[in-house]
């Protein structure tokens, strides 16, 4: 019985995270797009940044980020598309 009641709240806590990453990344597409301008990006900044920003939670579970991002350049509004990659790079790491 014990085993099942941890099975299942470890189900809830996933749930919950995958609930809380689809409304975090559905947040970001639900802004105004009338007011979003798509400039050139360079993916290896971006990657960058994003890579920075959940370092410390990777090192603190021993995983290793490993960046072999090619040189391109995208049309994207930067900020968000940062966002959109550390949100899926934090919950790799979970």
């Amino acid at each position: 019985m014990a085993e099942a009641r941890t099975v299942i709240e470890a189900n809830v806590t996933d749930a919950t995270r995958l609930q809380t990453l689809a409304n975090t990344m559905l947040g970001l597409l639900r802004h105004d797009h009338s007011t979003v301008q798509l400039q050139p990006v360079a993916l290896q900044t971006v990657v960058s940044e994003a890579m920075n920003l959940v370092v410390a939670p990777a090192q603190a579970k021993s995983i290793a980020i490993d960046d072999t991002t090619p040189p391109l350049m995208v049309r994207a509004h930067q900020q968000r598309l940062v966002q959109l990659l550390t949100i899926l790079l934090d919950n790799a790491i979970k």
